[in-house]
């Protein structure tokens, strides 16, 4: 009995450990799976349903960017507003015609007014924006300036900013298209197709406003006015029109009544004469 026992427990220990052996064989096999399983669907997540890539990373290199580009490179849009009074509209607005042409410049629009003694011209010029400054000087040759005003936009930020979202949406545009190869069936086609088009106009959209940027910085703007003699005010004008009109009434009031007079003067002497007769 002594000699059964130790090996009956011998038995029993051995039993145990078979049991414990088989159970971590099982748990090993049901991790690796799971392991697997989860590295498959990770795949695919970063396959097929990653999101854009987050502009977070543009954003800083886009402001790094600003603060380090000089002021020479920056994006400004120059404009200018300058009225000059001449003796004669029509010679200064061709010879400002001629100056802006000298200056590699072009006309953009142009207009002609006279009235009486008046006549004005409005002139809307584009020229490059190293020959910005000098044009103005030769402009204010041409008379007398009367009003002036310098102005310049900088973009530069707005700018960056659009380059970094162009580049988050053409990247978000090219895992579309991987995704729209993907696709397994006509819903997921249809869904993809959606998002893409949506894509597709904000690339359009950014391009649109970068190319309107880059126009406006390319080519600084000066809305020149000419003008000559002396305009009557409108306050004036409606004046007079006013004095005219009461003029008329002035003359036409007391015409009227002198007429109503004698037509109840008439009126009551014919009844008169009726009641005398009967």
């Amino acid at each position: 009995m002594k000699k059964i026992l130790p090996l009956l427990a011998m038995i029993l220990l051995i039993a145990i450990l078979g049991c414990r052996g088989e159970k971590t064989a099982d748990e090993f096999l049901n991790e690796s799976i799971s392991a697997k399983t989860k590295e498959a669907r990770k795949d695919i997540v970063d396959d097929e349903m990653a999101p854009a890539p987050t502009s977070a990373r543009n954003i800083s290199s886009q402001t790094a960017l600003l603060s380090e580009t000089p002021l020479s490179t920056r994006m400004i849009i120059k404009t200018a507003a300058i009225s000059i009074e001449v003796d004669d509209v029509d010679k200064s607005y061709s010879k400002a015609i001629a100056l802006t042409e000298a200056a590699g410049g072009y006309l953009l629009s142009g207009s002609n007014y006279q009235e009486d003694d008046y006549a004005s011209a409005d002139i809307t010029i584009k020229v490059s924006p190293k020959a910005f400054s000098k044009l103005i000087t030769s402009l204010e040759d041409l008379g007398k300036v009367t009003s002036k005003s310098i102005s310049g936009q900088d973009v530069t930020e707005e700018y960056l900013d659009l380059r970094a979202e162009l580049q988050t949406q053409e990247a978000l545009r090219a895992r579309l298209f991987q995704l729209l190869n993907k696709s397994k069936n006509v819903d997921e086609a249809i869904r993809v197709e959606q998002e893409l088009q949506r894509v597709d106009y904000n690339v359009n959209r950014i391009k649109g406003r970068i190319k309107y940027l880059e126009q406006m910085v390319g080519e600084s703007t000066i809305s020149l006015s000419l003008y000559s003699g002396v305009r009557q005010p409108t306050g004036e004008l409606l004046g007079n029109i006013l004095l005219i009109i009461a003029s008329i009434f002035a003359v036409l009031i007391p015409l009227g009544l002198i007429t109503a007079g004698i037509a109840w003067l008439v009126i009551r002497v014919k009844r008169s004469y009726k009641l005398e007769k009967k």
